[in-house]
Protein backbone atom coordinates (compact mmCIF):
# COMPACT_ATOMS: atom_id res chain seq x y z
CA UNK A 1 0.00 0.00 0.00
CA UNK A 2 1.37 3.64 -1.01
CA UNK A 3 1.81 6.05 1.63
CA UNK A 4 -0.57 8.50 -0.34
CA UNK A 5 -3.43 9.12 1.77
CA UNK A 6 -6.79 8.80 -0.12
CA UNK A 7 -8.87 11.28 0.17
CA UNK A 8 -11.87 11.43 2.60
CA UNK A 9 -15.64 10.98 1.24
CA UNK A 10 -17.38 14.14 0.95
CA UNK A 11 -19.65 15.35 3.63
CA UNK A 12 -23.31 15.18 2.96
CA UNK A 13 -24.60 19.03 1.58
CA UNK A 14 -27.50 20.32 4.64
CA UNK A 15 -30.04 22.31 3.19
CA UNK A 16 -33.46 23.13 4.63
CA UNK A 17 -34.92 20.20 2.92
CA UNK A 18 -32.37 17.79 4.82
CA UNK A 19 -31.55 19.97 8.15
CA UNK A 20 -34.42 18.18 9.94
CA UNK A 21 -33.12 14.84 9.53
CA UNK A 22 -29.04 15.77 9.94
CA UNK A 23 -29.86 17.26 13.30
CA UNK A 24 -31.71 14.50 14.67
CA UNK A 25 -28.59 12.42 13.61
CA UNK A 26 -26.51 14.61 15.63
CA UNK A 27 -28.78 13.62 18.41
CA UNK A 28 -27.98 9.56 17.74
CA UNK A 29 -31.95 9.77 17.05
CA UNK A 30 -34.16 8.94 13.33
CA UNK A 31 -36.38 11.16 12.25
CA UNK A 32 -38.14 10.98 8.86
CA UNK A 33 -40.52 13.18 7.32
CA UNK A 34 -44.54 12.56 6.84
CA UNK A 35 -47.06 14.38 5.24
CA UNK A 36 -49.22 16.26 7.54
CA UNK A 37 -51.88 15.75 5.07
CA UNK A 38 -51.83 12.25 3.72
CA UNK A 39 -50.06 11.10 6.80
CA UNK A 40 -47.26 9.27 4.32
CA UNK A 41 -43.62 9.33 5.33
CA UNK A 42 -41.15 9.87 2.92
CA UNK A 43 -37.21 9.46 2.27
CA UNK A 44 -34.88 10.95 1.00
CA UNK A 45 -36.30 14.40 2.25
CA UNK A 46 -38.24 16.69 0.01
CA UNK A 47 -40.06 20.19 -0.07
CA UNK A 48 -43.45 19.11 -1.10
CA UNK A 49 -45.14 15.20 -0.72
CA UNK A 50 -45.05 13.04 -3.96
CA UNK A 51 -48.34 11.36 -3.24
CA UNK A 52 -50.56 14.76 -2.58
CA UNK A 53 -48.13 17.34 -3.41
CA UNK A 54 -48.53 19.02 -0.62
CA UNK A 55 -45.98 21.57 1.08
CA UNK A 56 -46.89 20.50 4.86
CA UNK A 57 -44.17 18.28 6.30
CA UNK A 58 -43.35 17.89 9.30
CA UNK A 59 -39.98 15.86 11.30
CA UNK A 60 -41.10 12.65 13.00
CA UNK A 61 -39.09 10.23 15.00
CA UNK A 62 -39.03 6.91 14.40
CA UNK A 63 -37.57 3.56 16.23
CA UNK A 64 -35.68 2.50 12.79
CA UNK A 65 -37.20 -1.11 13.03
CA UNK A 66 -38.74 -0.58 9.50
CA UNK A 67 -38.63 -3.13 6.16
CA UNK A 68 -36.12 -2.53 3.73
CA UNK A 69 -37.77 -2.83 0.13
CA UNK A 70 -35.01 -2.23 -2.17
CA UNK A 71 -31.64 -1.31 -2.09
CA UNK A 72 -28.69 -0.49 -4.61
CA UNK A 73 -24.53 -0.93 -4.90
CA UNK A 74 -22.62 1.20 -6.48
CA UNK A 75 -19.58 -0.59 -7.63
CA UNK A 76 -17.57 2.33 -9.38
CA UNK A 77 -18.32 5.53 -8.18
CA UNK A 78 -16.17 8.51 -9.96
CA UNK A 79 -16.40 10.92 -6.41
CA UNK A 80 -12.88 11.39 -5.22
CA UNK A 81 -13.10 9.59 -1.73
CA UNK A 82 -14.90 6.42 -2.99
Amino acid sequence: MSDRKRPLPPLPRIDEETRGFWEACARHELYVQRCRACRRFRHPPRAVCPACLSSGLEWVRVSGRGIVYSFTVTHQNQAPGF
